[in-house]
Parts: C-alpha cells; sequence; structure tokens
C-alpha cells in the first residue's frame, strides 16, 4: 500500500471527502485544509491548487507542498510552515506575519508585495525569487539562500541576515536599516541607492557588490572583506571600517565624512573626489589609490601607507600626516595649511605641494 499523503479532493481510497464540491476544481477553501488536516495531518499535497484569498492563519502545515500553487491574497499569519515546498509558487500580496518558514523552499516564488514582518525564514532557500516590495521587518533570514533573487524596495528593517547567501542579488533601492549583516556572501550583489543606515556586523567576503549611492550612514563595518565593491558616490559618514580589506574598492565622490578607516586595507582604490573631511585613517594601507581632488581636510592619517598614490589637488588642510609613507606619491597642487602636520623628512614645497591660508 502506498504510503503517499493524498491531495485534496481524494480520500486515500480514490473517494470525494471534500464537505462541498467546489465551482473551480482547483480552489480549495479553508473548511477543505481543515477537514483534510483532520483526516491526514498537516503533510498535504497542493502542488497547483488555488487557494487565492483563503484565510489559512495559524493552519500547521508542516512538509505540505504547494508546489505551482497560486496563493496570491493568502492569509498565513502565524501558520506553522517548516519544511514547506512553495517552488514556483504565486504568492503576491499574502500576509505571513509571524509565520515560521524555517527550512522552506521558496525557489522561484512570486511574493511581490507580501508582509513576512517577524516571520522565522532561517535556512530556506528563496533563490530566484522575485521578492520585490515585499516586507521581512525583524524577519530572521540567518543562513538563508536568496542568490539571483529580486529584493527591489524590500523593506529589511532589523532583519537578520547573519551568514545569507545573496550571491547576485538585487537589494536596489531596498531598506535594510539596522540589519545585521555578519558573514554574509553578498558578492556581485546590487546595492545601488540601497539604505544600510546603522547595518551592524562585518560582510563575509563578497567581491565586486555593487553599493552606488547607497546610504551607509552610521553603519558598523568592522572587519568586512569588500574586494573590489563599488561604493561610487555613497553615502558613508559616521561609519565604521576598520581593519575592513577594501583592495581595489571605489569610493569616488563619496561621502565619508568622520567615517573610521582605521587599520583598512584599500591598495589600489579610487577614492577621486571623495569627502573624508575628519576622517580616521591610522595605519590604513592606500598604496596606489587614486586621492585625486580627494577632500582629506582635518583627517587623521597617522602611520598610514600612502606610497605611490596619486595625490593631485588633493586637500590635506589640518590634516595629522604624521609617519604617512609617501614613497613616489605625486603630491602635485595638494592644498595643506599651516595646521597640517607633515611627517618627518618630507618639505611640501619640494614635493609641490600649494601651501593655503586658513580661512
Amino acid at each position: 500500500m502506498s504510503n503517499q499523503t493524498p491531495g485534496i479532493g481524494t480520500s486515500r481510497n480514490g473517494n470525494e471527502t471534500s464537505p462541498t464540491k467546489p465551482l473551480n476544481p482547483n480552489h480549495l477553501t479553508r473548511a477543505q485544509i481543515q477537514h483534510h488536516i483532520e483526516l491526514f495531518g498537516s503533510k498535504l499535497i497542493l502542488d497547483g491548487k488555488d487557494l487565492q484569498g483563503e484565510d489559512l492563519s495559524g493552519f500547521k502545515l508542516s512538509a505540505t507542498s504547494f508546489i505551482s500553487a497560486n496563493l496570491s491574497n493568502i492569509t498565513l499569519i502565524q501558520a506553522i510552515l517548516d519544511s514547506t515546498d512553495f517552488g514556483n509558487a504565486i504568492m503576491v500580496n499574502a500576509k505571513l506575519v509571524k509565520a515560521n518558514l524555517s527550512s522552506a523552499n521558496l525557489q522561484g516564488i512570486n511574493l511581490e508585495g507580501s508582509d513576512l514582518s517577524e516571520t522565522n525564514m532561517e535556512d530556506t532557500n528563496m533563490g530566484k525569487g522575485n521578492l520585490k516590495k515585499t516586507c521581512f521587518k525583524k524577519s530572521n533570514l540567518s543562513r538563508a539562500n536568496v542568490e539571483s533573487a529580486e529584493f527591489t524596495s524590500a523593506i529589511l528593517i532589523e532583519a537578520n541576515l547573519v551568514e545569507i547567501k545573496a550571491q547576485k542579488t538585487d537589494f536596489t533601492k531596498s531598506d535594510l536599516n539596522k540589519s545585521n549583516l555578519y558573514n554574509g556572501n553578498f558578492t556581485e550583489a546590487i546595492f545601488v541607492e540601497a539604505n544600510l543606515q546603522n547595518v551592524v556586523s562585518s560582510v563575509g567576503y563578497s567581491s565586486a557588490v555593487y553599493f552606488i549611492r547607497a546610504n551607509f550612514r552610521n553603519a558598523k563595518l568592522d572587519f568586512s572583506r569588500l574586494t573590489g565593491a563599488n561604493f561610487r558616490q555613497a553615502e558613508l559618514s559616521g561609519s565604521s571600517l576598520n581593519s575592513a580589506k577594501l583592495d581595489k574598492t571605489d569610493f569616488s565622490e563619496a561621502n565619508l565624512t568622520s567615517a573610521n578607516l582605521s587599520a583598512a586595507t584599500m591598495n589600489q582604490s579610487n577614492l577621486s573626489n571623495a569627502n573624508l573631511t575628519n576622517a580616521i585613517l591610522r595605519q590604513t594601507k592606500l598604496g596606489s589609490s587614486n586621492l585625486q581632488n580627494a577632500i582629506m581636510q582635518n583627517a587623521i592619517l597617522e602611520n598610514a601607507d600612502l606610497s605611490t598614490v596619486n595625490a593631485l589637488n588633493a586637500n590635506f588642510c589640518g590634516a595629522n600626516l604624521t609617519g604617512v609613507k609617501f614613497n613616489g606619491a605625486n603630491l602635485q597642487g595638494a592644498k595643506y595649511d599651516k595646521n597640517t602636520i607633515w611627517p618627518q623628512g618630507i618639505i611640501p614645497s619640494i614635493v609641490g605641494a600649494v601651501l593655503v591660508e586658513v580661512k
């Protein structure tokens, strides 16, 4: 005898078991689902079924299969959905607040516009899913796989993204304020114009991430590994990237005012036209980087390595350059004032720097 769980509408002997026969044979009601749970338990086969608009709040549907089902506008508030299979399902504008979706398969799902606030989604698979305009506020997505998914304009405020796998994922214009990105993999992910204010914890090895015009104000990204990232025109004022790995990173036209980049590795990076006023770069490695027209006013660069940098027309007024290595650097036209502290042995006029009056 087969032990396979029956689909809705038939019993194990093949007879109709639904309380009423639906007008649409593929549409199922709350009453029908409840009836089958009572008969067969929570593990149901609902592949391809139509549950649009139904309210299954609080239902226990662990390990149920919803493959390619139509679940648009469904309500599953506080539902138990661990280990369920929602592969390629349509769940537009659904409500899953405080639901348990741990270890569920949502690969290829369409969740656009849905509310998954305070939902447990640890270890879920949402690869290639459509998560545009979806709300994950305060949700747990730790260790989830969202590779190549679309989170455009999604809300991830205070979300837990610890060890998330988000390679090639699109977070354009998404809101990740106060989210936890610890040890996540965001290689080739896109965060164009995303809000990452106050994000906490270090990002794991993630190369070639696009943060163009993203907002990182007061973010805590110490020890992050973001080699080759693009922060062009990004807002990073007050952020902390202490000891971060940022080689070959683009910070051109970025605002790094009062940022902490102490002991960061930023060799061969582009900081042209960046604003580093009052930034802290103690022992930072900037070898062969482009600092052309960068504003380093009142910045602290004690014992930093600026060997072979291009600092053409950079502004070092009021900067502390004690112990800085300028071996082979281009300082032509670099501005300084009477408050600039140069490293021992450097005569600014000889290296082409220009003295300006303090305003």
